[in-house]
């Protein structure tokens, strides 16, 4: 029988660890960087004003934020474990969407890091670019009749 191989979860930095955002988000959203931006071009109210549109899907407001967070969750078998977060506003909403960026990816030990750091009360929904429309209507403004 093969041996576990060595996991350690990261301590986290403090800069991470002050950011208000965390604290605030509404969903989390598995994405790439290629998946963020053809959700935006699908569903943002500015890209369809700019014609950068794909479809006539449903529209939210999307105020994206140009900072995000490079996190290191630690090392598995003593190759490091890291992702990206990148945040958006969708109709007041915040969501933050997370890439798995490191050459080896552990998705125990991101996901316990999400768990631990930004849904720690239990009520932020989690999806992937693929159900991305659970987000979609979670943030969706009622219409008026």
């Amino acid at each position: 029988m093969a041996a576990t191989p060595p996991v350690r979860m990261a301590p986290l930095r403090p800069e991470v660890a002050a950011d208000p955002r965390l604290r605030k988000v509404f969903a989390v959203v598995e994405s790439n960087r290629n998946e963020d931006n053809l959700l935006w071009r699908m569903h943002a109210q500015e890209a369809h004003r700019h014609g950068l549109h794909l479809g006539d899907q449903h529209r939210v407001e999307w105020v994206q934020d140009t900072s995000g967070l490079f996190i290191q969750v630690g090392t598995y078998a003593g190759k490091p474990v890291s992702m990206s977060l990148s945040f958006a506003t969708l109709n007041g909403k915040l969501v933050v969407f997370f890439d798995p960026t490191s050459t080896l990816v552990c998705h125990d030990m991101i996901d316990t890091w999400l768990a631990e750091h930004i849904a720690p009360r239990g009520d932020v929904l989690r999806t992937d670019a693929a159900n991305f429309h659970v987000v979609l209507h979670a943030v969706a403004v009622p219409q008026a009749a």
